[in-house]
């Protein structure tokens, strides 16, 4: 909370650095953290791709639970994508390295023949192996136990001065704090 607290202040008082947006990053722990690091953004993302399962793979199980009426085959599509959704939440918080399956199923149908398609899509997610050990990146920090302090501008360039700059005004900032408390 100090480091937000900091940020609100010296808002307030026109000295924090204008053009910038600063990413907080806090760890899975907060209370044993180890620290704040200014950080550099990680390069890594996640991959989504949508891949169709033949459906011979789910030809009785899944057939028997969809609904003839169009609009209840769109509900079920949104849920798939909610579910979907809920995977890669599921992916992202448990951090692992494999890939994680969610399967939604539509059925939209052809109202004029009371026809019922039905499609199976499965959600895969893939994550880039870190390709840097740079202790410098936000993700790196976190997996450490470090609170990370990641300084964002829209210009790119920016960046080799964006470091320091952050690196002297949280250093201030929060000594400032612990001199007002």
């Amino acid at each position: 909370m100090p480091l937000i607290y900091a940020v609100i202040r010296d808002i307030e008082k026109g000295v924090f650095p204008k053009d910038y947006v600063l990413n907080i990053g806090i760890p899975s722990s907060p209370s044993t953290n180890k620290g704040f690091k200014v950080t550099k953004q990680s390069q890594q993302r996640c991959h989504k791709t949508w891949k169709a399962v033949p459906s011979s793979r789910h030809s009785s199980g899944a057939h028997q639970f969809m609904p003839t009426h169009q609009r209840i085959g769109i509900q079920l599509a949104q849920l798939g994508q909610a579910a979907s959704a809920a995977g890669a939440a599921r992916r992202v918080a448990a951090q692992r390295k494999d890939i994680e399956v969610v399967e939604s199923v539509a059925a939209p149908g052809k109202p004029e023949t009371k026809e019922v398609i039905k499609r199976l899509f499965r959600l895969e997610l893939h994550q880039k192996e870190h390709t840097n050990s740079d202790e410098g990146v936000d993700l790196k920090a976190l997996e450490n136990g470090y609170i990370c302090a990641t300084p964002l501008h829209l210009q790119w360039h920016h960046e080799p001065k964006i470091h320091d700059l952050f690196s002297n005004w949280l250093s201030s900032a929060l000594n400032g704090e612990k001199d007002s408390s």
